[in-house]
């Protein structure tokens, strides 16, 4: 075969060409980041937000700034020049977010029909145009809804498809009003746990695949808890194993609270350096007049989120509702008021950079002894993960053979691949190049349990490759699945965790997993004297 050198050099070209376009993309990218950094310098660098006006004073009186969203019913009327002064919210340090909806209630929706796109873009501009001290709007609400189609739950679903035209049409206009040049136009929030036009996550992330990094300028999401306990919060429980109702063929979506890391681990790798406002949030039902605690663990969830590197960073976390406009309002609700204000104390912030650094904790021994007052006592039971009909867990006294208070999962494996993780305690230490995992177990029924740990990145220790699974001192694998413990006898579990050094340990588990052995059956587990040390 002959040398052809017009291949090679028409080759090269291409390959240059590639090069080219991809470079000046990048270059896009960065320059319209850069260009808008200006504009987005006074937006708040707390977490904090409450959806509606009126409750702002309860950050801004401690010194802390936060957010403010409103929803907007304006309409589709392109001649309606009204819009809503903000610039009051503005200079007393709340960052005003702006949802654009045609209108409210159960025959208008969040959009109209696709005909009138074009006038609701122009209606849009309007309404921006006459709203000075807000740079940030969204276009839309929880678009996959019947109850926020055109014309409520009988009227046409509104697809990624159609979505996708409505928001570009919208953003087009914003931005060519004189001054909001640089304004975020902002993807609304998909609908957790509703399939009424198609599987959620799916439907979220076709809508940013078809906009695009270059088409948007951040991102909004919504949370929930299926009720009002702390637990909820943190519960790593996809929704086939949950109270409400099973959807088997959507395997991979969070229950609770967590179903935020399900959105964001489904934006495209190109828009993930975009911004996210949570801009809903509360326990799915009324509110409880009372300090429960749910809202400073909603927020000790987002800052740990925030704190973990390579995270897309949650702007706020917006509590739904202050007006009691609906039955969620939170405004005569003294005691979730005061639950808030305990979390605005803490003083989250997303902006990182800005914060001052948090010392890493010093590598030394940690002993957990489930005593009452000890440092490392939990406050109440935290379930982790299951995937069990019936279980309990938390510290307990008279267990045979303890030496102190142990901590003990119990409960009933009723189908092949039963599980159950309980979080037993929240810890901040270091890890060293001598560090190691003691404990003492006893298990009843069934012998796959082991103490598991969760690393600030969210790794679990079972889950953990360096260079290897890690073994215990027996040589089994560490995952509870694999761990065969004698029945009623305590046994010393000890797990060199030197591969590990230099990383944090924030959580504490004790677990029970059948993995694939298809035991069935009651259980039970108890574990003491835990110490991660040397």
């Amino acid at each position: 075969m002959g040398f052809d050198a017009s291949l090679v050099l028409l080759d090269a070209v291409t390959r240059l060409a590639r090069l080219a376009t991809t470079l000046i993309l990048a270059a896009t990218v960065a320059n319209a980041l850069a260009g808008c950094q200006a504009a987005w310098a006074d937006d708040s660098p707390y977490i904090y937000g409450l959806h509606d006006e009126g409750g702002e004073h309860l950050f801004l009186d401690r010194g802390v700034t936060g957010y403010v969203v409103l929803a907007e019913g304006i309409g589709d009327d392109p001649a309606n020049g009204s819009g809503r002064d903000l610039r009051r919210l503005r200079d007393r340090g709340a960052t005003p977010v702006v949802r654009l909806d045609l209108g409210f209630g159960p025959v208008s929706g969040t959009l109209p029909t696709p005909d009138r796109y074009p006038a609701f873009a122009a209606r849009a501009a309007r309404f921006v145009a006459a709203s000075p001290g807000c740079d940030i709007w969204i276009v839309g609400n929880e678009t996959n809804m019947a109850a926020w189609r055109p014309g409520g739950r009988t009227g046409p679903p509104i697809t990624p498809a159609d979505y996708e035209r409505a928001f570009r049409l919208c953003r087009q206009a914003i931005r060519a009003v004189p001054g909001h040049g640089a304004d975020r136009v902002v993807v609304q929030a998909t609908a957790p746990w509703n399939a009424e036009t198609g599987y959620w996550l799916d439907y979220h992330e076709e809508v940013l695949r078809r906009i695009g990094p270059l088409g948007c300028d951040g991102l909004a999401v919504h949370t929930y808890t299926h009720g009002p306990e702390t637990w909820r919060i943190t519960r790593d429980e996809l929704a086939p194993g949950g109270a409400g109702p099973v959807w088997p063929q959507f395997p991979d979506a969070h229950f609770d609270f967590l179903s935020y890391r399900d959105f964001l681990r489904r934006v495209p790798p190109s828009m993930r350096h975009l911004p996210v406002w949570c801009t809903e949030t509360n326990p799915d039902r009324p509110w409880i007049d009372a300090d429960t605690g749910w809202v400073r663990e909603a927020y000790a969830e987002v800052d740990r989120w925030n704190r973990t590197p390579g995270t897309q960073k949650l702007r706020c976390l917006a509590l739904y509702r202050w007006r009691n406009w609906d039955d969620r309002g939170m405004e005569s609700k003294r005691g979730v008021q005061q639950d808030f204000v305990a979390a605005v104390d803490r003083r989250y912030r997303w902006d990182r950079a800005a914060a001052p650094a948090s010392p890493a904790p010093p590598a030394g021994t940690l002993r957990l002894d489930f005593e009452p007052g000890g440092v490392a006592a939990p406050r109440d039971t935290f379930p982790y993960r299951r995937r069990v009909a019936m279980w309990t867990a938390g510290p307990a006294d008279g267990v045979p053979g303890a030496r102190g208070r142990a901590f003990v999962l119990g409960g009933r494996a009723t189908f092949p691949g039963a599980h159950a993780y309980a979080m037993a305690a929240r810890v901040s230490t270091r890890l060293g190049a001598q560090s190691r995992l003691r404990y003492r177990i006893r298990c009843e029924g069934a012998g796959n349990s082991a103490v598991d740990l969760v690393l600030a990145d969210g790794t679990a220790l079972r889950d953990l490759d360096l260079g290897g699974r890690f073994r215990d001192a027996r040589g089994i694998d560490v995952h509870p699945a694999a761990q065969r413990h004698p029945l009623g006898a305590w046994e010393d579990v000890e797990v060199d965790l030197s591969r590990a050094a230099g990383r944090e340990v924030r959580q504490v588990l004790v677990a029970f997993d059948a993995g694939s052995s298809g035991w069935r059956g009651a259980f039970r587990v108890a574990v003491d004297e835990v110490r991660i040390g040397r």
